[in-house]
């Protein structure tokens, strides 16, 4: 449980959380998407239901609030793994 109940979810709406399990599983949603589907008021809430997909276990080891300028989960795009094509030598 957070120490103070944590921050109203309807004055963060663009916002995602970022959760990670103890199991090492991660995963993350919008703020604006926790409020159309639940009726959840606070950050601590979210914390103190939020289930694990991969061991099913409520043991949050860890999380934290994205800002997303336009509600989007965007963060990764653009991020190209992949080796640059570089001429042959």
């Amino acid at each position: 449980m957070l120490k103070r109940g944590g921050t109203h979810l309807a004055t963060i709406p663009k916002h995602l959380i970022w959760i990670e399990c103890a199991c090492g599983h991660t995963s993350s949603v919008p703020i604006a998407d926790v409020l159309k589907t639940t009726s959840l008021l606070t950050v601590a809430d979210v914390i103190d239901r939020a289930k694990c997909l991969r061991c099913f276990t409520r043991n949050v080891k860890e999380f934290r609030l994205v800002y997303q300028p336009n509600g989007v989960v965007r963060a990764m795009e653009g991020a190209e793994q992949g080796k640059p094509d570089l001429p042959p030598i």
